[in-house]
């Protein structure tokens, strides 16, 4: 086993406690050899994979797809690799000119997507909801191949299933055999969803009764924050001002209307992220279809509450395990329950709550 297998394994055992299992292991050495190729002068295993750009990782949420990505990319450093969430990197592309090639990719290093010495880009969650999409990712892939940069994705669909609108079959079709033919496509095939596993839902889920809720809700935020009125803040960030209502120091509560049912996107959430520890949403209602821009937004808000291993409670109007029922709804909503099942959890508090919030670790909040 080489150095760079058992690097990733320590990594993942250490940074996200629990051990990988034989799928793991054997998706980790597959990626472990496609980079030892590119960086290796062995003529026999450059042969191998010539025509391969890339790995393109695939399986059911909650596999460790995101995990092992981002052991690689930690390890390989951020002076030849670079990770993205894939929400995050299509806002970007969205807002580069792709008219002229040597533009484009000029843009590309002004935007820090790709660097001078670069050989690696990670791109994590890919999942195409509209034809735009398309269109940037084939052209992304395009230039970043001359550039003999190798791109990584991981996503929760096999390439076929990435896009299930039949409209513009030809453009869906081109993209799909760009993967199958330029990519080594691995399935991480393990039943087990190691968030659900881990899972032991802590005290900071409130559900159902509102006036319970809100109250039960109140003595938590009062246990971690002396701020007794919360202020106002206008939200700043390139592109786009936003206003929330109650920030208490470094804790926001909000209602599900005001952070899901505004003109928010995941660049928003994510920069919000980066000005809070914690966040309460209350009032969670049953998500279906009916409010189905509310609903991609909360998918949104998760994505970069997980990303950013922020500290999340929430009140539900209707008890906690009936907020989307599949019978209901035409989104995808797997992800969003596997990483609500870790977020949600005792054991993520304790892992990235602050230090001086140590009293996390005890479960009479409700009491």
């Amino acid at each position: 086993m080489n150095k760079q297998i058992l690097n990733v394994l320590e990594t993942i055992r250490n940074e996200n406690n629990f051990e990988p299992t034989i799928s793991q292991h054997s998706i980790i050495e597959k990626i472990s050899y496609f980079i030892d190729t590119y960086g290796s002068s062995a003529s026999i295993k450059r042969l191998f994979l010539k025509k391969k750009i890339g790995v393109y990782l695939h399986g059911p949420a909650g596999r460790g797809k995101t995990v092992i990505m981002n052991a690689f990319s930690n390890l390989l450093t951020r002076k030849i690799s670079n990770f993205f969430h894939f929400n995050e990197f299509i806002f970007r592309l969205q807002k580069l000119d792709m008219s002229d090639e040597k533009k484009f990719f000029k843009k590309l290093k002004e935007n820090n997507i790709v660097h001078l010495d670069q050989k690696f880009i990670f791109i994590d969650e890919l999942e195409i909801n509209n034809i735009a999409d398309i269109i940037i990712l084939k052209k992304f892939i395009s230039t970043i191949e001359k550039k003999k940069i190798k791109i990584f994705f991981t996503s929760n669909f096999s390439p076929k299933n990435l896009y299930s609108n039949n409209h513009h079959k030809k453009k869906i079709t081109e993209i799909i055999d760009i993967f199958n033919k330029k990519f080594e496509i691995l399935k991480l095939d393990t039943k087990l969803d190691y968030r659900i596993k881990n899972s032991s839902f802590s005290s900071f889920i409130f559900d159902n009764t509102k006036k319970n809720n809100n109250k039960n809700m109140n003595a938590l935020k009062k246990k971690l924050t002396n701020a007794k009125i919360g202020i106002l803040k206008n939200i700043k960030r390139p592109g786009h001002t936003f206003k929330l209502k109650k920030f208490y120091g470094e804790l926001l509560e909000c209602e599900f209307e005001d952070i899901c049912g505004s003109n928010l996107n995941f660049k928003d959430y994510l920069f919000l992220m980066e000005s809070i520890n914690f966040i309460f949403i209350k009032n969670v209602p049953m998500l279906n279809k009916e409010i189905n821009d509310k609903l991609k937004r909360f998918i949104h808000l998760i994505d970069a509450i997980y990303e950013k291993k922020k500290i999340l409670s929430i009140s539900t109007i209707v008890k906690f395990d009936k907020i989307y029922l599949k019978t209901h709804n035409n989104l995808n909503f797997k992800r969003t329950h596997s990483r609500l099942s870790e977020i949600l959890s005792m054991k993520y508090i304790l892992e990235n709550a602050p230090k001086k919030n140590q009293f996390l670790y005890l479960d009479d909040i409700n009491g």
